[in-house]
């Protein structure tokens, strides 16, 4: 089997700081999947104003990779 894939930190001044992680992996038997994880927080005060909704869409993102990768 193999695994591909990379993660990027979101840098300062950024509204959020955080990391990100996508990854593809094959097995011996030929099987793949993927991953996506992230972790984030925000960075300036008034982002956490907004915090429900980003996370709103950061849910339906990954939801629309799945379905496209799945």
């Amino acid at each position: 089997g193999w695994r591909s894939g990379f993660v990027y930190q979101k840098l300062e001044g950024h509204p959020e700081l955080g990391e990100e992680i996508f990854e593809v992996t094959k097995d011996a038997r030929g099987a793949v999947s993927f991953r996506i994880e992230a972790w984030s927080r925000p960075s300036l005060w008034y982002v956490k104003l907004f915090t429900r909704w980003a996370r709103t869409i950061q849910k339906a993102a990954a939801q629309s990779a799945a379905a496209h990768l799945g």
